[in-house]
Formats: C-alpha cells, structure tokens, sequence
C-alpha cells in the first residue's frame, strides 16, 4: 500500500471516529433531555444534575465541532488568543451552573426583551445552544485561525 492510501485511511477513520462521537453526544443529549423533562413534571432533585450533563455534552459537541481546531491541537499548532479565551471561561463557566439555578435565583422566564439574558440560561433548548457555542468559542481561542 502506498503512503497516499494510508494518509486516506487514517483521514476516513479519523472522520469515522468524529462522526461517531458526535452522534454519540446528540444521543447522550437527547437521553438526558428527555429526563429533564421528566424530572421537571415530577420536580424532582434530579433536575440539576441532568441541566449540568447536557451542558457538558452539549459543550463537548461545540468542541468536536471544531475538528480542524482540535487537529491543530493535536498538532501542537497552539496559539493563546486571550480575546477569545476569556469570554470563552465566563460563558464557560455560565453555562455550567444548572438552569435550576438560575430559576431559583431569577424566577421563571419572562417575556420582556431586559430579561433575554437570563432566560437564555433558565430556558432549556437556548442553554443548550450557549453551551455549544462556548465550546466552539473555548477550543477557537487555542489555534491559530
């Protein structure tokens, strides 16, 4: 076998093992969100929990998405760009704290547009997609595009 072809193998594998993952963390995502829902119907001291995991997966997906980033990583072509980093660990670390937090802290959603930053995070479906982009946002601060 050539040298071309083993280049391509390893590219098909490593698109294989991406895809993979991804699909394994939508599933992941999906599991615990069905919970959640069921664990909000019954109020149950699980809500907290299953808010923080989807975060993860959810955080862990936005990183995944990233793939060119992460082969950069691996490569060892990193570059610290604190313009990114920084507001990439304060999302971090927003979207980590469970939406039964918030709910506690805030109360329910409202509707007004000077309480969209809270709901943002006290709504389930828009944590998610906070959780994804500050993971895109967290592995982009470490490469060099």
């Amino acid at each position: 076998m050539s040298l071309g072809g083993f280049h391509i193998q390893r590219k098909v594998i490593g698109i294989g093992v991406l895809v993979f993952a991804m699909l394994t963390l939508l599933y992941m995502i999906m599991n615990d969100y069905d919970a959640l829902n069921l664990a909000t119907q019954r109020i149950s001291d699980e809500i907290g929990m299953l808010s923080f995991r989807i975060a993860v997966w959810a955080y862990l997906f936005g990183i995944l998405s990233e793939w060119r980033a992460i082969q950069q990583l691996i490569n060892k072509e990193i570059k610290v760009n604190l313009k990114l980093l920084i507001p990439s660990l304060f999302l971090t670390t927003l979207v980590f704290i469970p939406n039964i937090y918030w709910l506690k802290w805030f109360g329910s959603p409202m509707p007004k547009l000077e309480h969209l930053f809270i709901n943002i995070f006290i709504i389930p479906e828009t944590h998610m997609v906070v959780s994804v982009l500050a993971g895109i946002l967290f592995i982009r601060s470490f490469t060099k595009n």
